[in-house]
């Protein structure tokens, strides 16, 4: 499920970099960005509600900084689900429990 919620995190970052990128119309690319994060979701069949703020994250940052945002949301994302990960295996440790995969 954590990594369900990287990838989507990831593609819509990617999808919102693409759409800022290749089209013009700032309107037009908010109501693509909009409309095609309803049908990812609904496709992987999760509810992310931060899935609907990043692909408009290229109108906040600089361009240099939009071409490597997908990259970084994903390590981010990577980092973040590994970090609580081993977080919750040292504490089922030390609570003699075995955590189930």
């Amino acid at each position: 499920m954590a990594f369900k919620q990287g990838l989507v995190l990831t593609i819509s970052a990617t999808v919102g970099t693409l759409l800022y990128f290749s089209i013009d119309s700032w309107i037009l690319v908010t109501l693509l960005n909009m409309i095609l994060m309803l049908i990812l979701l609904y496709i992987v069949g999760i509810r992310v509600p931060a899935v609907y703020a990043f692909p408009l994250l290229p109108f906040v940052f600089p361009d240099e900084i939009v071409a490597k945002l997908p990259l970084g949301s994903f390590i981010t994302c990577m980092f973040l689900l590994s970090a609580v990960l081993a977080y919750k295996k040292i504490e089922m440790k030390q609570k003699g429990r075995v955590m189930q995969m």
